[in-house]
C-alpha cells in the first residue's frame, strides 16, 4: 500500500466511525457543564465561557476526551496483532506517518469542533460573543494584537483561531499518549497521559523562567498571552512549536514501534 492508501485507510478508520463524533459531543457536554457550574455564570458570553472553561479541570477533560478519539489505535492494534502485521507486510514508516498524523488530526479535530459548537450555543443562549466590559475582552485586547479586531468584526472566525491553537495542543498531547501505549498498551494510561503531562508542565512554569515564557504550553497555544508580543508571530510560534515536538513525537513512535517488532 502507498502513503495516500495508508492515509485514507487511516481517515477512514478516524471518521468513518462514530467514536470521534462521540469524543466531540462530549468536548462540547463537557464545556456546557463547566460554564454552568458555579454562581452568576448563566449569562456569560463566548469569550468569558471559553477563558472559564479552559482552565482547571474542564480544559484537562477535554484534552483527555481528544486522546480518547484515536490516540488508542496503537493500544488497540497491539490487542488484535494488527499492528505487526500492517508493519511486516507492508510499509511501515509509511504506515506510522500515516498513522501519528491521523491521531493529531484528530484530536486538533475534536477540540476545534468542540469550541466552535460550544461558542456559538453559548452566544445564541446567553449574552453574545463577546462584552467590551468583561476581563476576558480586556486581557485580550491588552495581550493581543489583530485578534481584537478579528473578534469584533468576525467573531467566528476568532473562536476558529482559538479552537486551532487548543487543537494542536490536543494533538501533542495525543501523540504523547500514542507513544506511552507503545510501552504499556492500557487505555487508563491513554487518559491519564494529557492529564499528568499538563499538572507536570504547569509546574515547571512555576518553578523556572524559562518554562513560564517561551516553553508553557498551556501560555503558547491560546490567544490571551502573547510570548512573542504579536499575534502573528504568536500564532505562527505556535505551528512551528507543534511541527518540532509532532515530529519529534514521531521518531519515538516510530523507534519504538521498530523496537517493538524486534523484541515482540
Amino acid at each position: 500500500m502507498n502513503k495516500k492508501g495508508y492515509i485514507a485507510a487511516e481517515f477512514y478508520r478516524v471518521f468513518g466511525d462514530k467514536y470521534w463524533y462521540a469524543c466531540v459531543l462530549v468536548v462540547w457536554g463537557l464545556f456546557v457543564l463547566g460554564a454552568c457550574v458555579g454562581d452568576n455564570r448563566q449569562n456569560l458570553t463566548a469569550l468569558e465561557a471559553l477563558d472559564n472553561s479552559l482552565y482547571g479541570m474542564t480544559g484537562l477533560l477535554c484534552l483527555m476526551t481528544c486522546s480518547f478519539s484515536y490516540a488508542g489505535s496503537f493500544s488497540e492494534d497491539i490487542e488484535n496483532r494488527y499492528l505487526i502485521a500492517e508493519c511486516t507486510r507492508g510499509n511501515m514508516k509509511a504506515f506510522i506517518r500515516a498513522r501519528v498524523l491521523l491521531i493529531f488530526l484528530s484530536a486538533l479535530s475534536t477540540m476545534f469542533t468542540g469550541i466552535i459548537c460550544y461558542a456559538i450555543f453559548t452566544a445564541l443562549r446567553n449574552g453574545g460573543w463577546y462584552d467590551q466590559n468583561s476581563s476576558a475582552y480586556l486581557l485580550l485586547k491588552e495581550m493581543g494584537d489583530w485578534y481584537t479586531g478579528i473578534l469584533v468584526k468576525f467573531p467566528i472566525v476568532y473562536f476558529a483561531i482559538a479552537g486551532c491553537l487548543y487543537g494542536l495542543l490536543a494533538g501533542l498531547l495525543a501523540l504523547l499518549s500514542a507513544l506511552f501505549s507503545l510501552f504499556i498498551p492500557n487505555k487508563l494510561l491513554i487518559a491519564s497521559v494529557p492529564f499528568l503531562s499538563m499538572y507536570l508542565l504547569l509546574n515547571l512554569s512555576v518553578v523556572s523562567d524559562l518554562w513560564n515564557g517561551w516553553l508553557n504550553v498551556w501560555n503558547v497555544f491560546q490567544p490571551f498571552y502573547n510570548v512573542t508580543g504579536k499575534d502573528t508571530g504568536n500564532f505562527l510560534y505556535a505551528v512551528l512549536f507543534s511541527v518540532i515536538a509532532g515530529y519529534l513525537l514521531y521518531c519515538f513512535i516510530l523507534w519504538r514501534t521498530q523496537w517493538r517488532m524486534i523484541h515482540g
